[in-house]
C-alpha cells in the first residue's frame, strides 16, 4: 500500500479517536478528580500515537498531557485540569485539520498552547489566555452572541428590583442561570459554567425559603452577570479570528462560592458570615455596564447601511434631474408614469434600508438601570426607577447616544434632587427616592421625560448664579428663563458639585441639540423636578418644516419647532404673548446674509434648540417633509448657519439649519 494512503488512514483514525475523546470530555464531571486523570491518560496515548505521525507540535502536547497526569496525582484541582484538557483538544482538532490540509510542516512546532499570536505590547501587559473557535462553530457562537444579551438583561433587570425591595420572579431568574450554565459549558468556557453554577447555588435556599436574601448576594450575582458579559464582548471581538480572549472571573467566583449557604446540625440552610476569611481575594475592578450594541445575525454592518444610503441619495438626485428635464421636455404618458413608479420604489428602498437599523430602546433602560443601581450605592440613597415605555423602535446609533445625557439627568436627580432618607421622612415623603422614565412617540419624535420627586429647583439661587455669571440681566426674568439656568456652563444650586458628577446639563444640552433635539425642565418646590428631552428618531432620515429665505429652501427639524404664527394682514399688528415676546427674533436671510432687506410680512418660526429659544423670521413655509440626510464630504466650503445638506423626497436639495449657531448669536 502506498505511503500517502497508510498516511491518510492514519491521520483518519487520529480524527476519530480525538472526536471520541472531546465527547468522552464535554460529558465528564468536570469537579471528579478521577474522569480527570483517566482523561489525562488518554490524551497522553493519543498524543503518543500522533507522535509517530504529525509534525513537533504533537510532542508539544505529548509533553503537557504528562504534566497534567502528574500534576492530578499531586493535587491540581479537577475543574483546572479539566479546563486545560478541553482547551488543548479544540488546539489539536485545528492544528491536526491543517496538517491533514498540508498548511502545517511536520518540522513546524505549535503555537504556544492556549495563546493566541501576540504583540509586544500584549506580553507586556502580562498573559492572557484563549479559547479556539473551530470554523464549524462560528455559526453557534453567533447564535449564542444572538441569545445571550437577552438572558443577561433579564437577569439584571430582576436583581436590580430585588436589590431595591420590589418583588421580581425568583423562579426565571434561576432557570436563567441554569440556561447559561448549559450554554457556556457547552461552548467551552469553563470558568462562566462555574460561575453560573455557583449564582444557581445561591439562588436555590431563597427558591425554598430557607433563608432570607441580604444586599450583599445581590451584589455579587450583579458582579457574576458583569463577568459574563465581559465574556460576551470579548467573545463579539473575537469571532472574526480563530482565538476568544478569556475573562478572568476567579474573584467574583470565589465571591459567589463564599455567598453559597451551608447546612448545620439542625438541617436548616444559613449563609457563612459575612466576613471575608483572609485567603479570599477581593473584587474592586468596576462593574460592567450592560451592552448597548445590538448583534444582527445576517452579518448586516452599519458601514454597508450606510454605504447603501449615500447611495440612494446619488439615486435620488439624479432622478430629480432626470424628472426635471422630462418636465422641460414636456414628456407625457408612460414616461411621466415610469418615472413616478421610480420615485416610488426609490422611498421603498430608503424606507426598507433604515428599518434595518431600527432597534427596541431596552438596552437603553437597562444601562440606566445599571447606572442608578451605582448612584444609588455610592450616595447611600435609596431610589427606586420606573420606567413606562410602550414598544417605541429607534436608530441604533442613538442609544449611545441617548445613554450619556440621561444618565447624567439621572445622577443629578440622585445627588442634587433627592434628599437623604432622614430629611425625607421629615418632610413627610417616604424613604425611597422615586425616578420615573417615562418614553412615547410623538410623529417622527421619541420624548423622553425624566422625573423625580426630590427637592426640586431652587430658583432664588438660580436667578442669583445666572446674574452673577452675566446669564440675566436685572430685568425680571420668566420662570422658565430662570430655570433654564441649569444647562449654564458653572451653574448650580449646591456649593458642592458632588462625587463623580460627570457630564455637566451644559453638556447634556450640547448632545441632545447635536441630535436635533430640544431640553425642557419644569419644577415645583419640594416636589421634583421634570426633564423632557425630545428627539427624532432616526438621524439619517429627518422630518421637518421647509422654510423659505431670500429665495433658498431650508430645514428645521420638527423636534426643535415649538410654533409657527402667520403674518399678520396688511396694515394690522399682531399681539405677541409674553412667553414669546421674551424669545430673541432673527431675520434668517438677513442672518444668512442673503436677504435683501425688505419690511414685508414674514413668518415667525418659534424654535427650541436645546434649552435656548429664538423666533426666525421666514418668507415662506412650505408644509412638513420627510429628508434624507446625507454625510458631509468635506470637498465643499462650510456654509454658515448650516449644519447639512439633505434630500426631499423628489431628490431636491434642502440645507438643514444648525440652531446651534443661532442660539449662540442671538445674545
Amino acid at each position: 500500500m502506498p505511503l500517502e494512503t497508510l498516511q491518510a488512514q492514519s491521520y483518519e483514525q487520529l480524527s476519530n479517536d480525538l472526536d471520541g475523546l472531546s465527547q468522552r470530555a464535554l460529558a465528564a464531571n468536570i469537579r471528579d478528580p478521577e474522569q480527570a486523570l483517566q482523561l489525562a491518560r488518554l490524551f497522553e496515548t493519543w498524543a503518543s500515537r500522533a507522535r509517530a505521525v504529525c509534525g513537533e507540535w504533537s510532542g508539544t502536547f505529548l509533553r503537557l498531557a504528562r504534566d497534567w497526569v502528574r500534576e492530578l496525582n499531586a493535587g491540581l484541582p479537577a475543574p483546572k485540569a479539566m479546563e486545560q484538557i478541553l482547551r488543548a483538544l479544540r488546539q489539536v482538532h485545528r492544528l491536526l485539520e491543517k496538517e491533514q490540509k498540508g498548511e502545517i510542516e511536520k518540522e513546524t512546532d505549535a503555537p504556544p498552547f492556549a495563546h493566541a499570536p501576540r504583540s509586544a505590547r500584549e506580553e507586556n501587559a502580562g498573559p492572557k489566555e484563549h479559547l479556539y473557535v473551530r470554523p464549524e462553530d462560528q455559526g453557534l457562537f453567533q447564535l449564542f452572541l444572538h441569545e445571550a444579551p437577552a438572558f443577561l438583561s433579564g437577569i439584571q433587570s430582576d436583581l436590580q428590583l430585588l436589590s431595591s425591595g420590589q418583588k421580581a420572579d425568583l423562579q426565571q431568574l434561576y432557570q436563567i442561570f441554569r440556561v447559561l450554565t448549559g450554554q457556556w459549558g457547552f461552548l467551552g468556557f469553563l470558568q462562566m459554567r462555574q460561575l453560573c453554577q455557583a449564582g444557581e447555588a445561591v439562588l436555590e435556599p431563597l427558591l425554598a425559603g430557607k433563608s432570607a436574601p441580604s444586599a450583599s448576594q445581590w451584589d455579587v450575582l450583579l458582579k457574576a452577570i458583569g463577568s459574563c458579559r465581559s465574556q460576551v464582548d470579548r467573545i463579539a471581538r473575537g469571532l472574526p479570528k480563530d482565538y476568544v480572549e478569556l475573562w478572568d472571573a476567579a474573584p467574583v467566583l470565589e465571591e459567589l462560592r463564599f455567598q453559597r449557604p451551608s447546612a448545620p446540625a439542625g438541617g436548616a440552610a444559613v449563609l457563612e458570615s459575612p466576613a471575608r476569611p483572609a485567603a479570599a481575594p477581593s473584587w474592586e475592578g468596576p462593574l460592567t455596564p450592560p451592552p448597548l450594541g445590538v448583534e444582527d445575525l445576517l452579518g448586516v454592518r452599519d458601514e454597508q447601511i450606510e454605504s447603501l444610503l449615500e447611495l440612494l441619495a446619488e439615486l435620488l438626485f439624479s432622478q430629480s434631474s432626470f424628472l426635471e428635464e422630462a418636465l422641460s421636455l414636456n414628456l407625457k404618458g408612460k414616461s411621466a408614469a415610469d418615472a413616478a413608479h421610480m420615485a416610488k420604489l426609490a422611498r421603498q428602498v430608503r424606507d426598507q434600508l433604515l428599518s434595518l437599523r431600527m432597534v427596541s430602546l431596552k438596552p437603553l433602560f437597562d444601562r440606566i438601570a445599571w447606572d442608578l443601581a451605582q448612584f444609588s450605592r455610592r450616595s447611600g440613597k435609596a431610589v427606586s426607577l420606573a420606567v413606562e415605555s410602550p414598544d417605541i423602535q429607534v436608530d441604533k446609533s442613538l442609544l449611545p447616544q441617548l445613554a450619556g445625557p440621561l444618565s447624567q439627568l439621572l445622577q443629578n436627580a440622585v445627588d442634587h434632587g433627592i434628599e437623604l432618607p432622614e430629611e425625607r421622612v421629615r418632610d413627610g415623603k417616604p424613604q425611597e427616592g422615586k425616578l420615573k422614565v417615562k418614553v412615547f412617540q410623538q410623529g417622527g419624535s421619541v420624548v423622553l421625560e425624566v422625573e423625580d420627586d426630590g427637592r426640586g429647583l431652587d430658583l432664588e439661587q438660580l436667578r442669583k448664579k445666572g446674574r452673577e455669571l452675566g446669564f440675566l440681566g436685572d430685568g425680571r426674568a420668566t420662570q422658565a428663563r430662570v430655570m433654564e439656568m441649569v444647562f449654564k456652563p458653572g451653574v448650580t444650586t449646591l456649593p458642592g458639585l458632588g462625587d463623580g458628577r460627570g457630564l455637566g446639563l451644559d453638556q447634556v444640552e450640547a448632545q441632545v441639540e447635536n441630535l436635533y433635539g430640544s431640553i425642557r425642565v419644569q419644577s415645583k418646590a419640594g416636589q421634583g423636578c421634570k426633564f423632557t428631552l425630545k428627539v427624532p428618531r432616526t438621524q439619517a432620515l429627518i422630518e421637518g418644516w421647509v422654510v423659505e429665505a431670500a429665495g433658498k429652501r431650508y430645514l428645521l427639524p420638527l423636534s426643535q419647532v415649538r410654533k409657527i404664527t402667520h403674518p399678520a394682514p396688511a396694515g394690522a399688528e399682531r399681539e405677541v404673548p409674553v412667553e414669546e415676546a421674551a424669545a430673541p427674533l432673527i431675520d434668517l436671510g438677513r442672518w444668512l446674509g442673503d436677504g435683501k432687506g425688505d419690511d414685508a410680512p414674514k413668518f415667525s418660526v418659534h424654535v427650541e434648540a436645546g434649552s435656548d429659544q429664538f423666533r426666525l423670521q421666514v418668507d415662506e413655509v412650505h408644509g412638513k417633509q420627510q429628508v434624507l440626510v446625507r454625510k458631509k464630504t468635506g470637498g465643499g466650503p462650510e456654509k454658515r448657519g448650516v449644519r447639512a445638506e439633505a434630500l426631499l423626497p423628489d431628490g431636491k436639495v434642502v440645507w438643514v439649519l444648525d440652531t446651534r449657531e443661532f442660539a449662540e448669536s442671538k445674545d
